[in-house]
């Protein structure tokens, strides 16, 4: 089996970077984009858009990529901003709180507001027949294309996950710990977790989606030593 591949593709002009990626990003790829990210903040590079119109797929180590070239370009002044993520991209940095990877340009609305619509006049309802909601019509309309039954479908997922303090590259294990706003700590007293586990945690939340609205998770065990 060949193994995923990612293209990286960089502009400058003047102290302005511009890097695009095409394939896929994961635990393989994913230090070749940390490799680029800290070139650019090596050779004086002030401003760095990163274009993943054609990525399609990123996982926790992607994301975990971009976050610690953030940080480290934060510290120094310089900004990073991701441009065109795929969809699923986009619900990993909600779930995860990073939205200030995005681009204004595609910022996520802020939470508790509405975006504004323009009013349209209501057909009338047929007599003796309760309408079904607009989410009740998606779900059932999903439920068709996909032969399942709609008390099948998760709900809809409205939470916040926090990671622990310290997110590194590590094997996938599946062994977490969940909480809710309150630091964690694994078996040897320390809050981490690999990048690879808070994507199998993403994920298990995307697909059974818990009552809480903030979540945070750590490893159960403890951090093997360097």
């Amino acid at each position: 089996m060949a193994l995923p591949q990612l293209n990286i593709h960089r502009h400058d002009r003047n102290t302005h970077a511009l890097l695009t990626l095409a394939g896929e990003i994961d635990l393989t790829t994913a230090p070749l984009v940390r490799a680029a990210l800290t070139e650019c903040l090596r050779d004086g590079i002030r401003t760095v858009d990163v274009d993943l119109t054609a990525v399609t797929f990123c996982d926790g180590s992607g994301l975990n990529a971009f976050l610690t070239a953030y940080q480290i370009a934060h510290e120094t002044g310089t900004t990073i901003q991701l441009h065109h993520p795929p969809p699923s991209t986009v619900r990993v940095i909600e779930i995860t709180g990073s939205g200030f990877l995005l681009h204004e340009l595609h910022a996520l609305p802020p939470r508790g507001r509405r975006r504004r619509r323009i009013a349209q006049p209501r057909r009338p309802r047929p007599a003796g027949r309760r309408q079904p909601c607009v989410c009740a019509r998606r779900m059932e309309d999903h439920s068709r294309r996909r032969d399942r039954p709609v008390a099948d479908l998760p709900g809809p997922c409205r939470c916040r996950l926090s990671p622990p303090a310290l997110l590194e590259p590590g094997e996938r294990t599946g062994r977490y710990r969940r909480g809710t706003d309150t630091l964690l700590t694994s078996a040897d007293g320390r809050s981490w977790i690999s990048a690879e586990d808070l994507a199998v945690a993403v994920v298990d939340e995307l697909e059974t989606p818990g009552p809480e609205r903030r979540l945070t998770v750590v490893h159960r065990d403890e951090r093997p030593s360097a």
